[in-house]
């Protein structure tokens, strides 16, 4: 069993054939049964499935994820990477991220995948949101917490950069007061008419270098509330919009 895994990174890294994966679904099984899929010590899930790219379905929705208070660190970084068939991705009900967690490139290049519900990720540690989503180019709805507490993301580069379908976003949910580099974040969201980003607390950004680049349809941005620090690099901001 998984009961005392540590880590996971790499475990199907470029398995290139693999279509399916289902991982324990018997719920009747007893969190000490050495056949339950248990991650709540699992602290990397680092390039778990990155290049499987005949990869359809991944359901570990059932995976027992109750108490991650031991762990220090969990990084998702590359988790789905380069899985450019994926269709679905199914997570526990419950799924705490611990202390200075990483969705880097999480879903970089999913390009197939038109949803993503990323609603059980209890937020409030995470770190990085750089190129989380990047290259999904069908993506068209991110189901996302309720109430998600981002006040300690610092990166946000390129997260949903290539998004080409994904339509405007409701930014009011993030929390960006401790982010530096915001930088290609929303690079060629050509579906993207309007963006809101009053909400955005920008005194601690020193890059938005290409942030809007590519953006060709964009009408409005409201950036009206921003007071930008001095230094803050904003080249290409706005090209080719």
């Amino acid at each position: 069993g998984t009961k005392y895994a540590t880590s996971m990174e790499n475990l199907f890294y470029n398995c290139t054939l693999l279509e399916d994966v289902v991982f324990n679904s018997d719920t009747t099984l007893t969190s000490d049964s050495q056949y339950r899929f248990d991650i709540s010590r699992n602290q990397s899930f680092k390039n778990m499935f990155y290049g499987c790219t005949s990869l359809l379905t991944i359901d570990f929705s059932n995976a027992l994820y109750k108490d991650a208070s031991g762990l220090t660190s969990t990084t998702l970084e590359g988790m789905f990477q380069g899985c450019s068939q994926l269709q679905s991705v199914a997570f526990p009900a419950w799924f705490d991220c611990p202390e200075n967690t990483s969705t880097a490139s999480m879903f970089n290049g999913c390009s197939s995948i038109t949803s993503i519900d990323i609603s059980p990720f209890l937020t409030n540690n995470i770190t990085s949101f750089a190129s989380m989503f990047s290259g999904c180019i069908n993506l068209v709805d991110i189901v996302r917490p309720e109430s998600p507490n981002t006040q300690n993301v610092k990166n946000t580069s390129s997260m949903f950069a290539n998004c080409y379908k994904l339509p405007n976003q409701d930014l009011f949910v993030f929390n960006t007061q401790n982010v530096t580099d915001m930088s290609s974040m929303f690079m060629n969201c050509t579906a993207m008419t309007n963006i809101d980003a009053t909400q955005f607390v920008v005194s601690n950004v020193t890059t938005m270098n290409s942030m809007f680049n590519g953006c060709r349809n964009l009408v409005e941005v409201d950036l009206s509330t921003w007071t930008l620090k001095s230094g803050v690099t904003t080249v290409s901001m706005f090209a080719n919009d």
